[in-house]
């Protein structure tokens, strides 16, 4: 997203009511630029991919978190924040731990007081009380951003910072006074000084709370929170028809196609399934021409994405071999293993015209057609 500026020339200027001009969003471009660079952690590359979305965001801010939120904050009009520090390359960024999962703003639903209220989304497999010290710089520069960019107003009535909010999404057990605020990481702290010390307390959406037949939101919400719930809980690979069900009912278009996507990679980089498993599971669940065509072209790309990223833990053993990292080696091996698994053996002529092609383009292509072959002949007569 949008790098935090604080030269004077590009200090904008607030309009009569102290409200600040919008400013170009070019945040989700940033993000695509240096994404191969941040995103090395599946988790990371996925809830970064499902908070992009603000449906979905939205839907878990009104369902998932406590429900004073949405009756006091309009979060179904949800936009990009402008400061995150996606823009800046590692030598530029002394702020390595401040990258989040789509920073939104949004207003309050009784508006005339003109407050913006900056929510801080982020995904954590096992939280604990110093999640502030990651959220807590972020939301400080963010507002020092918004004042500056306001040329550094003195009055209250012409400058409004940001309510700061922290989300923290997870999978977890809760006790019913299991609450996170700043100041429990001073267990003790001299009474005298607490009224010193900053006070806050985490907006939490422990997924755990909502029972699987009970999931609330839009489908692909649901698909969303499925997914991570049965990757923390075990149990993905065997409800991933589950999964996918969630999408039966509706049209799937880009977006949709999208989060399927992502949902496909997250599994197969953190569970010992295949690609190829993927693929018959979408089209068993879902029946049709368009499933089928997604799911053959979905293959081949989460394929080169697990060769581009070297996601390889979580693919069923033997399917690769080392890191093959997009090599044409490691495309023959994985067509060899795809051959083998549907049709048997694999004649040792046929593994040699394999491996002695080296150009990834045709093996590519060879990956792709081999999806429609129903027999190894008709795989044969393509070589």
């Amino acid at each position: 997203m949008d790098v935090i500026d604080t030269k004077d020339s590009e200090i904008v200027q607030p309009n009569d009511s102290g409200e600040l001009p919008e400013p170009v969003d070019d945040s989700f471009q940033k993000i695509q630029d240096t994404e191969e660079e941040i995103w090395e952690v599946p988790e990371d590359r996925f809830c970064r991919k499902i908070t992009e979305d603000e449906t979905i965001t939205a839907d878990i801010l009104q369902y998932y978190v406590d429900p004073k939120i949405a009756r006091n904050i309009d979060v179904r009009n949800l936009k990009p924040a402008r400061t995150n520090f996606f823009g800046m390359s590692k030598e530029e960024n002394p702020f390595r731990e401040l990258r989040f999962d789509v920073p939104y703003t949004s207003r309050l639903v009784d508006d005339h007081l003109g407050y913006e209220v900056l929510f801080v989304i982020e995904h954590k497999s096992n939280p604990t009380d110093f999640f502030f010290l990651q959220v807590y710089p972020y939301m400080d520069l963010s507002n020092l951003d918004k004042w500056k960019r306001a040329k550094r107003p003195t009055s209250r009535k012409k400058f409004r910072p940001y309510i700061a909010l922290a989300v923290l999404i997870y999978c977890g057990i809760d006790k019913p006074d299991d609450v996170q605020y700043y100041q429990d990481m001073f267990p003790d702290l001299p009474d005298e000084l607490r009224e010193f010390v900053p006070q806050s307390k985490i907006i939490r959406a422990n997924l755990n709370n909502h029972p699987y037949h009970k999931l609330p939101g839009c489908p692909e919400t649901r698909a969303v929170v499925e997914t991570i719930k049965r990757i923390h809980d075990g149990t993905a690979i065997e409800h991933f028809g589950d999964i996918i069900a969630n999408f039966k009912e509706i049209t799937w278009d880009d977006r949709i196609i999208e989060i399927i996507h992502s949902i496909c990679f997250y599994t197969v980089s953190r569970e010992p399934i295949t690609p190829e498993q993927i693929q018959e599971t979408i089209q068993k669940t879902i029946p049709g021409k368009e499933s089928k065509h997604m799911a053959g072209t979905m293959v081949k790309t989460l394929y080169d994405e697990i060769f581009e990223k070297g996601v390889l833990s979580g693919t069923a053993k033997g399917i690769v071999k080392g890191r093959a990292e997009g090599s044409a080696e490691g495309r023959a091996e994985l067509i060899l293993k795809q051959l083998e698994k549907r049709f048997g053996n694999v004649p040792v002529s046929i593994q040699k015209q394999i491996r002695e092609k080296h150009d990834p383009i045709v093996l590519d292509s060879l990956a792709v057609q081999l999806l429609d072959c129903q027999t190894i002949e008709e795989f044969i007569d393509l070589l």
